[in-house]
């Protein structure tokens, strides 16, 4: 991958995580001053975050690169903004959980807690923290762990170990959203607020989002294993044992 093409990759990667809050302060402010209803206020904000999410995520396999190229820039960019996301997002939900929780629904607290809300206010796995959310966020942990090996193995040439493991990561995060809306299907979906277009928009959202972007980037992945371990095979005059796979 060039140099040009990671600083686009990386200006995006700024761009959308600066833009967040500009986002959230978009609906927060307006509903601080004028009284709005949190709750909608809250969920508002996430499906605009959602959006804007999506885009910047599958606008890299539209920069002017050739197609592997593209693949190859998916990755990194999907794995990196998961790691970041876990660390910035899901961690303090997890361990400060009772703050954001449990505080009052009040425009003061929607300018603290409004990241968090607007998710939580749709999903009661989320609002609430429960157990199952937890099991859940333990498992996504486990994987970008492993895509964080992965990726700290191709940087340093290692590309068949670290795309397999990239592979692997991305297969366990799409198990993973995956199970989620199986548990919640087979539960009747009472996580979900009733009665709230907008919670239907974020739960059916951000959850096939997350699993089918992490699909995508584990095939990729596994599509460079394949096309290097096919080129260590066929290479002429090739000698000394293969890339030993971990």
């Amino acid at each position: 991958m060039s140099s040009a093409h990671s600083r686009k990759l990386r200006i995006i990667g700024i761009v959308m995580f600066v833009c967040i809050p500009f986002v959230l302060a978009a609906w927060v402010v307006p509903a601080y001053f004028n009284k709005w209803d949190v709750v909608s206020t809250a969920r508002g904000s996430a499906v605009c975050i959602m959006v804007w999410l999506a885009v910047c995520i599958y606008s890299t396999l539209f920069l002017k690169y050739p197609w592997k190229e593209r693949k190859r820039g998916f990755i990194f960019y999907w794995f990196c903004t998961a790691a970041l996301f876990n660390i910035v997002w899901q961690v303090p939900l997890v361990l400060f959980r009772s703050f954001i929780t449990q505080a009052e629904p009040t425009q003061t607290n929607l300018l603290k807690f409004s990241p968090w809300w607007g998710y939580g206010f749709a999903d009661a796995h989320y609002g609430l923290v429960d157990k199952w959310m937890m099991s859940e966020e333990t498992w996504w942990f486990l994987a970008i762990v492993i895509s964080i090996v992965g990726l700290v193995l191709v940087r340093r040439g290692r590309e068949l170990n670290g795309f397999l493991l990239l592979g692997i990561a991305g297969a366990l995060q799409a198990y993973n959203a995956s199970l989620y809306m199986v548990y919640d299907a087979m539960t009747g979906f009472d996580n979900i607020a009733s009665g709230s277009a907008l919670s239907l928009a974020l739960y059916w959202g951000f959850n096939p989002l997350w699993a089918l972007t992490a699909l995508v980037a584990s095939i990729f992945s596994f599509q460079f294993v394949l096309r290097k371990a096919k080129a260590r095979h066929t290479a002429p005059g090739t000698q000394g044992p293969p890339e030993s796979l971990i």
